[in-house]
Parts: structure tokens; sequence; C-alpha cells
């Protein structure tokens, strides 16, 4: 059936999978590496915003109950973040702006919103992971894209399996087949 696509660095604007919005970029909120010559980076300033706490190792702060279509309750913490807008100058990008809020203490954009080219808000994004304070080391955990257009959300959970850290990890990354790449 040949479907299987290889995702190349121009890809990245994608849906992730049929059925979800979410693309490879409001995935990691970059995966695309933004080229100076068509985005301007501009710091904004610093606020507190109310974001899902970093408690996955404890439990899940975005708990579905008994249905896993849709989060029962979530907890939100005050968090304090630099705010950066990431600005597209070639009218190219799926956006025409996103604003990440980039939590001071972890350094990771905990919170961001997307803006189409007209300047209007699209989506909104809040994620948290499963950070285990005894190591500083976190896996995905939870992941909530509110699409403010159409009223709705995607939400990812994964369940992180920290016993893949004990395991001899070698065969996950070969810097020569990188090399060769």
């Amino acid at each position: 059936m040949k479907r299987t696509r290889i995702l190349g660095g121009s890809d990245t604007q994608d849906p992730m999978t049929p059925g979800i919005e979410v693309t490879w970029d409001d995935w990691r909120q970059s995966w695309l590496k933004p080229d100076p010559r068509k985005f301007d980076f501009k710091l904004i300033g610093e606020t507190f915003i109310l974001s899902q706490p970093e408690v996955g190792h404890a439990y899940n702060p975005a708990d579905h109950g008994s249905n896993d279509c849709e989060i029962e309750t979530i907890d939100l913490e005050l968090r304090p973040v630099w705010i950066l807008d990431i600005i597209d100058k070639t009218g190219n990008y799926v956006y025409g702006r996103r604003r990440l809020y980039i939590d001071k203490e972890f350094r990771y954009a905990q919170y961001q919103e997307m803006y189409d080219q007209r300047g209007n808000l699209w989506r909104v994004l809040d994620d948290a992971g499963d950070f285990d304070p005894s190591t500083g080391l976190w896996m995905a955990r939870n992941y909530v894209l509110w699409n403010v257009v159409s009223q709705r959300y995607n939400r990812i959970t994964m369940e992180p399996d920290w016993s893949i850290l004990k395991s001899e990890m070698s065969g996950f990354f070969d810097i020569e087949r990188l090399r060769d790449y």
C-alpha cells in the first residue's frame, strides 16, 4: 500500500496522524529549526501563567476519569515564564505567529498560542511531562491542544516507561548511522 512516509524537515506542518489536529511543530514546539531569515524572534517580556504542573511522576494533572474522550478534572498552577514571539516573515508557514511561554524553572515551552496569518488566535496548547525530581529527567505525559476556531480539543496521554532507562541503550542512538544519513 506504500503508505509509510518519511518525515522530513519540510513536513513538520503536517498533522501527526489522521483525526488529530496536532502538527509535528505543535508537538515539540519547534521541530522545524526556524530559519532566522524566515522568522523574527522577539522576547516580549515576563509574566505568570496558569498551566499544568510538572507532577506527572506523582499523578496525571489532566485526569479523564472513566471517560477517555474528555478531561474530567485538570490541575493548574501559576508558573513564572518568559514570553517569546516567533513571527513568520514569509507567509508560507502554517502560523503567522507563535507565542511561546517558556517556563523559567524548567526552561521548557510549557504553554503556546498559535495565530493564523491574519493574526487571529487559532490554537492553544498546554502539556505536562512526567518529571522525576530525584534524577532531573522527564518523559512525555499529557498534551492538550485547543482549537479556538472549531471549538475542539485534542488530548494525547502517554504512559512513561522508566524501565527503559535501566536497559542497555546503545542500539537506540547510533552516531555512526546518523553520520552516514
